[in-house]
């Protein structure tokens, strides 16, 4: 594949023979001469640019948003520039790779889902540079690259998930001083208004294991940009649940099997495979008796929504 510089010289050849066939002397030489190192250039850059090989340490998940650097490894007979840049699986802006040996190339996922494939575009040139030729090396990761939602923190999931930790009905001990992480609704105002420090409720600790939390996200009409930060909230709800010790459930529907999930996650791995197979569809039904925080009935376009989980 030729780099459009190449068509400019394959369109001027021509004319420089043209020209050299109607002058005289030194002049036709030198023409001649010019046109005899542009055919041997292009031909030394097809020949060497077909000897390119790549390979690349490839991620198993990528951030939307995020533009990891990825280390690319070119070997190719020549050290003359490259510029190299993913275009197909992953996006990279072109950027200078390595003439020969290792580099770095920042690349970030096109969309949420799955990458079996990457491409890696290679631009090359010979010698003198005067044309150059471009090569594309196919890479299959060992394992798929899962290109993921980021967490996206929100502050009434975080008050309901500490809630559901610790209820507010776990008994009262006490009152105590108040410590960075104690939530504002435990503070005890009528101490606060006899004492001028913060004091909050203390109440029993909570229990050993901490009740399993099922979290839904159905997104039944939601738009792909929509659906992706309604599962960016519910990847870091769970994450969110696990630094707590709590089982989650994530409930939705799935490209996989076009079934609907609905088992415990049994850890980031199976996370991040429902997250980026994760596809909108109609509310499943879910039980009465379970701890549910539906990220569906969440209004992405404010920061304070009110409670969003329900029961047991």
């Amino acid at each position: 594949m030729f780099m459009s510089e190449a068509w400019v010289l394959i369109a001027v050849t021509p004319v420089l023979y043209l020209l050299a066939g109607s002058t005289r002397g030194g002049l036709r030489l030198l023409m001649l001469a010019f046109m005899f190192m542009v055919i041997a250039d292009g031909l030394l850059s097809y020949v060497l640019t077909r000897s390119i090989r790549a390979s690349a340490k490839l991620p198993t998940t990528i951030d939307l948003g995020s533009s990891p650097g990825i280390e690319v490894e070119i070997d190719w007979p020549l050290r003359a520039p490259v510029v190299a840049h993913f275009t197909e699986g992953l996006s990279s802006a072109k950027s200078s790779g390595p003439a020969c040996g290792d580099g770095v190339i920042p690349a970030s996922g096109v969309q949420r889902g799955v990458v079996n494939e990457v491409t890696l575009t290679i631009a090359a040139g010979a010698f003198l540079g005067l044309i150059g030729f471009v090569s594309e090396s196919v890479m299959t990761p060992a394992e798929p690259i899962l290109v993921l939602p980021p967490a996206r923190p929100h502050p009434d999931v975080i008050a309901d998930i500490d809630r559901l930790a610790t209820p507010d009905d776990a008994e009262l001990i006490g009152v105590r001083p108040y410590r960075p992480g104690d939530r504002p609704g435990d503070v005890h105002w009528p101490s606060v208004a006899r004492t001028p420090e913060i004091m909050v409720r203390e109440r029993a600790p909570a229990p050993p294991t901490p009740p399993p939390l099922t979290v839904l996200v159905a997104g039944s009409g939601a738009d792909a940009e929509s659906f992706d930060d309604r599962l960016a909230i519910a990847r870091f709800a769970i994450e969110y649940a696990w630094t707590l010790g709590m089982q989650v459930t994530l409930v939705t529907h799935t490209s996989r099997d076009d079934a609907v999930t609905n088992a415990p996650l049994t850890g980031p791995a199976d996370l991040h495979r429902s997250l980026a197979t994760a596809i909108p569809g109609p509310r499943p039904a879910t039980r009465d008796d379970e701890a549910l925080l539906d990220v569906d009935g969440l209004d992405l376009a404010q920061t304070s929504v009110g409670r969003q989980i329900h029961g047991p």
